[in-house]
C-alpha cells in the first residue's frame, strides 16, 4: 500500500495539472501547450502521475456534477463546462499512455470519454440540463465499462 503522504502528493499534483489545464481550456484564449512527448520506444505517452491518482481526481468532480447541475447557477454551468472539458482532455491523454496506446479497445474507450466530455461541455454551455443529465449518465456507463475491463 502506498504511504498516505505519497498518495496525497500525487493527488495534489494531479489536481494542480487538472486545474491549470481546465483554466486554459476555458480562458477564451488560444493557448498552445507543448506536445506530449512519446515514451521511450514509441509506445505512447509516459504519465508522471499514476493513472489511478488522475482518475481519483476526475471521479471527485465527476460524481458531484449532478449536484452542480441541480443548483444551476451561472457559475455552476461554467464549472460544469470546465470539468467536462477536462474529462475530454483526460480521454485524449489516456488514449495515448504507455502500455495501452496499441490496444484498440482502450483507445476506443478513451475516444468515447473524450467525445462524451466535449458533448457535456456543449450542453453545459447551452445550460441544457436534460441533455447534460443524459450525457452524464452515458459517460458514467463508459467509465464503468472501461473500469470493469481494465481496472485492478
Amino acid at each position: 500500500m502506498k504511504r498516505p503522504f505519497t498518495l496525497c502528493a500525487s493527488i495534489c499534483a494531479a489536481a494542480a495539472v487538472v486545474l491549470t489545464a481546465a483554466s486554459l481550456l476555458t480562458s477564451g484564449e488560444e493557448a498552445k501547450a507543448p506536445a506530449a512527448a512519446p515514451a521511450a520506444g514509441g509506445d505512447g505517452y509516459q504519465l508522471v502521475v499514476p493513472l489511478e491518482a488522475l482518475m481519483e481526481v476526475v471521479n471527485g468532480f465527476f460524481s458531484k456534477m449532478p449536484e452542480k447541475l441541480k443548483a444551476g447557477t451561472k457559475d455552476d454551468y461554467k464549472l460544469l463546462k470546465r470539468e467536462s472539458l477536462f474529462i475530454a482532455e483526460m480521454g485524449n491523454l489516456v488514449g495515448r499512455i504507455k502500455g495501452h496506446s496499441g490496444e484498440a479497445e482502450w483507445r476506443a474507450a478513451a475516444e468515447l470519454m473524450k467525445t462524451q466530455g466535449l458533448a457535456m461541455a456543449t450542453a453545459a454551455e447551452k445550460k441544457d440540463t436534460a441533455q447534460f443529465e443524459s450525457l452524464h449518465g452515458k459517460t458514467k456507463g463508459v467509465c464503468k465499462t472501461c473500469h470493469d475491463k481494465y481496472r485492478d
